[in-house]
């Protein structure tokens, strides 16, 4: 009886070791499969044809701390200087002082692209299909507005009318 109890503890040992490194594998497979692909993988993979897929771009910026010395960003600063390339539809931005713009790109090249910059008047924009700047020009060619939606689209930051602006995204409107 007693060789019986030690050959089925044993069985079962070895049972439970096959099942772990069974799943350990699995798990191992799984979080290969739900890791992202890289822009290569996913052509290569067939699921996308050779379509550009903009790459994020950063507007560079340079931070200085009182004594003049350059400073490492945080995250979430360097996250607000992220320009956010998917642009797409209507975006709404206001400033602090109550200016307000709202960006209408249209989903395909016959409807263009408008710069509303409420109050002043409504502008013609191009946006520029690989570093996603934001050029808004009037009637007359003159640059009105450059510069680029960042911060995950929440963000419109540039020069317009010669001054530099940041106008924060308007939820809802």
């Amino acid at each position: 009886m007693k060789k019986v109890s030690m050959r089925l503890m044993v069985g079962l040992a070895v049972t439970g070791l096959l099942v772990l490194v069974a799943c350990s594998d699995k798990k191992v497979k799984e979080d290969k499969a739900d890791s992202p692909m890289t822009k290569e993988e996913v052509v290569q993979a067939g699921t996308v044809d050779s379509v550009a897929v903009p790459e994020p771009v950063k507007v560079e910026k340079e931070k200085t701390d009182m004594d003049g010395e350059n400073e490492d960003m945080s995250q979430t600063e360097a996250y607000e200087y992220e320009v956010w390339p998917h642009l797409g539809g209507t975006y709404s931005f206001g400033d602090a002082d109550g200016g307000m713009v709202v960006l209408d790109v249209g989903i395909n090249e016959d409807e263009g692209t408008n710069f509303l910059y409420v109050g002043e008047g409504k502008y013609s924009a191009t946006i520029d299909p690989k570093t996603a700047l934001v050029t808004a020009f009037d009637e007359n060619g003159k640059k009105v507005f450059e510069g680029y939606v960042t911060k995950g689209g929440n963000m419109l930051r540039g020069t317009l009318f010669g001054k530099k602006v940041k106008f924060e995204g308007l939820c809802g409107l």
